[in-house]
């Protein structure tokens, strides 16, 4: 998260209501403020479709589940200690996109399902 003031101005674009786009900035703010890095990457292994739906045309929305695996994620304290993971490190994640309008897709909700593993 050492590079967190450069792309947090990105995350608004991606999350579709300003209730998403506050808790996310605001887990991302703290953690960079508290001095913590992330080093590691993230895999979605798998993606379903679960509804779809057309209407009204040109705000379509779309649920999808994915399987987040989190396994290649490490967390660091300010003082470089690892700091353990809590959960486990793979499950569902569901999100719920809308077409803008513009064509472009936003999440509008989305749930972590940790008690759902993959």
């Amino acid at each position: 998260m050492s590079d967190y003031a450069t792309w947090s101005a990105e995350l608004p674009q991606y999350w579709g209501t300003p209730e998403l786009t506050g808790a996310e900035t605001s887990y991302y703010r703290g953690s960079f403020e508290d001095g913590e890095t992330v080093e590691g990457t993230l895999v979605i292994d798998g993606l379903t479709v679960v509804e779809y739906v057309a209407e009204p045309e040109g705000r379509e929305q779309v649920r999808l589940e994915a399987c987040t695996d989190n396994s290649g994620i490490a967390y660091f304290a300010v003082d470089g200690s690892a700091i353990p993971k809590v959960g486990p490190t793979r499950y569902i994640d569901e999100y719920l996109l809308q077409n803008s309008g513009e064509g472009i897709w936003k999440i509008v909700d989305f749930t972590a399902h940790i008690d759902r593993p993959c």
